[in-house]
């Protein structure tokens, strides 16, 4: 979780706040270690859109466009002031 912290913290913004998109289970426990939201990302070419399991579960998706129905409420928020 460190690179994350690292990175909410050179931001200025709470870990809780963040949202994270990975496409590793080494990244979605570090970004849950981290206290951090995470997605799942499995469209990249070298997963070929098969996700995995994860624990807790993580809701996933394979295409940009499902982004939006996943996270509305990051979309309406708007940047950090």
């Amino acid at each position: 979780p460190d690179l994350f912290l690292f990175a909410a913290a050179q931001m200025g913004i709470d870990p809780a706040a963040c949202l994270v998109i990975e496409d590793s289970r080494p990244g979605v426990a570090a970004a849950q270690a981290a206290g951090m939201a995470v997605l799942v990302y499995t469209g990249g070419s070298h997963l070929g859109g098969v996700g995995f399991d994860t624990d807790p579960p993580v809701a996933s998706f394979d295409n940009w466009a499902a982004f939006d129905a996943l996270c509305p409420a990051a979309l309406t928020k708007g940047p950090p002031p």
